[in-house]
């Protein structure tokens, strides 16, 4: 999948140079600044992980900050049927009992981060450059899963039960950055890039659960914890520039 996803943006980037006037192509100089939009997990549909919008200004024809602002939100809904079996090995005659229910699941999941990052352009091959880079990000993440399970038949002494997991993380961290910018025209580039994502912060989470039975019993608990939070994970991403100066 992620070769197919190489292809086809070779492919877009090659047909974006085609029918543009290659000869308008000016690279960036001093002042130069663009308004970039990026998308992670382009090379692979199923792992996609939301989007960034940026401003980048060149301070020289080799070297640019970026400020970005990153964007993911993820939510789905899922539900399907399950059982529950019980056995009871007293007395001798092993009583087995299964309830039959409906299971719903709601996840949602939301992350907003700001970044900077000082890039640096390798020496350009035609319109062509290398650039690499690093800088900060801080974010704030939150999400949440409700689960329900609803017996088909509410028997005596059956239960429905409900879960409520809602987590909320501050970070801050360090993106490290190397890709490949495409400049077809004086105000359009193309570019592709792999990055890294080094987060570390705090977690807190709020779980939640309840049940009540067919002959009237009621329990509910309520908990929170909280722990250091950490993680490096690493993206592809593809995008386009606008340049507007």
């Amino acid at each position: 999948m992620k070769r197919i996803g190489a292809i086809i943006l070779i492919c877009v980037i090659s047909i974006s140079a085609g029918a543009l006037d290659t000869s308008k192509v000016v690279l960036p100089q001093k002042g130069s600044q663009s308004l970039e939009f990026g998308f992670s997990g382009l090379f692979n549909i199923s792992t996609y992980m939301g989007n960034i919008m940026a401003l980048k200004k060149f301070s020289s024809p080799q070297r640019a900050t970026r400020y970005a602002i990153g964007i993911t939100v993820e939510s789905y809904d899922m539900m399907g049927p399950g059982q529950d079996i019980y056995y009871n090995p007293y007395p001798s005659d092993s009583t087995v009992l299964s309830t039959t229910f409906d299971r719903t699941s709601i996840y949602t999941n939301q992350d907003i981060s700001f970044r900077m990052q000082w890039l640096k352009y390798l020496e350009p091959q035609g319109n062509l450059s290398l650039l690499f880079g690093v800088g900060p990000l801080v974010g704030y993440q939150t999400s949440k899963r409700e689960t329900s399970e609803e017996p088909q038949e509410f028997d005596y002494g059956q239960s429905y039960q409900t879960n409520e997991n809602v987590s909320t993380t501050l970070y801050l961290g360090l993106v490290p950055v190397v890709g490949v910018e495409w400049f077809v025209h004086k105000n359009i580039s193309f570019h592709a890039e792999y990055y890294s994502d080094i987060k570390v912060g705090q977690k807190k989470i709020t779980d939640s659960r309840s049940s009540v039975s067919s002959n009237g019993d009621w329990t509910k608990s309520d908990y929170d914890i909280f722990g250091l939070y950490y993680s490096v994970r690493g993206y592809a991403r593809g995008g386009v520039s606008f340049f507007f100066k």
